[in-house]
């Protein structure tokens, strides 16, 4: 195996490139740009992933200052800004993508055991192109909930298609207060298939406290210059939740949303399923409206 760490590189090279990553990623950002704006299509995806990719290694050697240094300080502290900064700006608003989701809701006994598995097979809009990249924005029950990138702990997996190949998903971490992701995936693929599995300490809160709880879930949104007539990224959602026995059961919910149905199977889980976000009530433009449903938890016989 090739050893490519900066450990490696010739002291002047070296040196340079952990001074000037930052540049790179403004020069880079500035480039990617112009091509979103003067350009469509495959065009355009291929300029932004040759901007993820710069993006992707100077984060690597970012990630040595902090090494080298053996201290987080302003500097340091400081070209990360500046990555995340460029990601964001860039990647936000284009999404060349439709999602297929599931997301499992595993309900702890406490704050600390709120886990949640995320299954996604992201597909390429258009026929002749490949996903190389997805955003991740962790669900989290609204401003009430503060989302910690550190409390994450977050993990992402991508299903093999082969044996002969590697498989890789590259979590990025970008600017934002729900500690929102950039996945980038090598090689791309027409279709890609993963799973994140993460922490969201205390989202279900209420529920244990109260034994009720609503939830709510606000489709992604597209970015303004989106000129398809979707609605979302996501073209279909599952949700399930599951409760440990300990806690007691879900209770039966009444009549589900207008576009969802609902299936309880023999383990007591729930399971919600959205065919067609775009279906949903929305209001003018593009967007679509959350959508809510309240979930009760049933105490166990003998509890007080």
């Amino acid at each position: 195996m090739i050893d490519v760490s900066a450990d490696r590189l010739l002291p002047v090279p070296r040196n340079f490139l952990l001074d000037a990553g930052p540049s790179f990623i403004a020069i880079a950002g500035v480039i990617a740009n112009i091509i979103q704006i003067v350009t469509v299509g495959r065009v355009t995806t291929e300029g932004l992933v040759a901007f993820g990719f710069v993006v992707t290694a100077t984060v690597v050697l970012v990630g040595y200052n902090f090494k080298r240094r053996r201290k987080v300080d302003d500097a340091a502290v400081g070209e990360l800004n500046v990555v995340r900064s460029a990601l964001a700006s860039t990647f936000a608003a284009y999404r060349p993508y439709q999602d297929e989701l599931t997301i499992v809701f595993n309900i702890g006994e406490g704050s600390t055991g709120d886990v949640v598995e995320e299954h996604h097979v992201t597909t390429a809009l258009q026929d002749d192109s490949a996903v190389h990249w997805c955003h991740l924005e962790p669900v989290t029950r609204g401003p009430s909930q503060s989302l910690e990138w550190n409390l994450l702990k977050l993990l992402v997996n991508r299903r093999a298609i082969s044996s002969g190949q590697a498989q890789r998903a590259v979590p990025i971490r970008l600017h934002g207060t729900s500690a929102p992701v950039l996945i980038f995936f090598a090689p791309p693929s027409a279709t890609v298939e993963w799973m994140a599995n993460y922490r969201s300490p205390s989202f279900w809160d209420p529920l244990r406290r109260d034994y009720s709880q609503q939830f709510e879930w606000i489709p992604p949104a597209l970015g303004l210059d989106e000129m398809s007539k979707r609605r979302s990224p996501v073209r279909s959602i599952t949700f399930e939740f599951r409760v440990p026995p300990s806690l007691g059961m879900l209770a039966d919910p009444g009549p589900p949303p207008k576009g969802v149905t609902f299936r309880r199977d023999s383990t007591g889980v729930h399971e919600y399923t959205i065919h067609n976000v775009a279906e949903l009530p929305g209001g003018e433009g593009s967007t679509v409206n959350p959508i809510s449903w309240p979930l009760r938890l049933i105490r166990r016989e003998g509890e007080t």
